[in-house]
């Protein structure tokens, strides 16, 4: 029998009719509206960084201990995580955990990608290294991410994961880590393609 609403449509459908507005925005406002949601995750650009110092080197050893659990191939390409296991099947792994587990890798990345923006200097070899290593997860990701599961299945199934947790932690990967995707063809794509 119907239980609720989330047995009807899909939260994603239900948001969608309660708060979807067609408008066109322009350039300068979708890049004022990335910047003032990046700098609610890390700090504003013109903050005081002495007044800041606490955050900024907690974001960044905390950053440093993610960026550890990382599996890194010769070539630069993220291949694992030491903590989460992302090669079980979707279908042989239970759907809450499998939702978890990727909640969890982006949350990784999410950690790693605010630590390299609470950088001052982002030329240096940790940042460098922060910055590609953002990048290639997300790239190792996505697969696991753009896997297709049953969403009547999922509806019964923790399904604030992949309705409201997932898309947030992403979208916030992706917002941190905009002005480096942006400037490169594959970076765009990787944008698309996650969206």
């Amino acid at each position: 029998g119907w239980n609720s609403y989330r047995d009807y449509y899909t939260i994603a459908d239900a948001m969608g009719y309660i708060t979807w507005e067609d408008k066109e925005i322009t350039e300068a406002e979708r890049m004022s509206y990335i910047k003032n949601w990046r700098e609610a995750l890390t700090i504003p650009a013109n903050a005081d960084r002495n007044a800041n110092k606490a955050f900024l080197d907690g974001a960044i050893s905390t950053a440093k201990t993610e960026l550890a659990k990382v599996i890194v191939d010769s070539e630069g390409k993220v291949t694992g995580f030491t903590d989460i296991d992302l090669n079980t099947s979707l279908i042989s792994s239970n759907l809450t955990e499998y939702k978890q587990r990727l909640v969890s890798a982006y949350g990784k990345l999410k950690t790693i990608a605010t630590g390299y923006l609470c950088l001052e200097d982002k030329t240096t070899e940790d940042a460098i290294i922060m910055r590609d290593t953002v990048i290639a997860g997300l790239e190792y990701i996505l697969p696991y991410y753009a896997e297709n599961w049953d969403l009547k299945r999922d509806s019964q199934n923790n399904w604030t994961l992949t309705q409201f947790n997932l898309p947030i932690t992403v979208a916030n990967v992706l917002c941190l880590m905009y002005d480096d995707l942006a400037t490169t063809e594959s970076g765009l794509k990787l944008i698309e393609d996650t969206c």
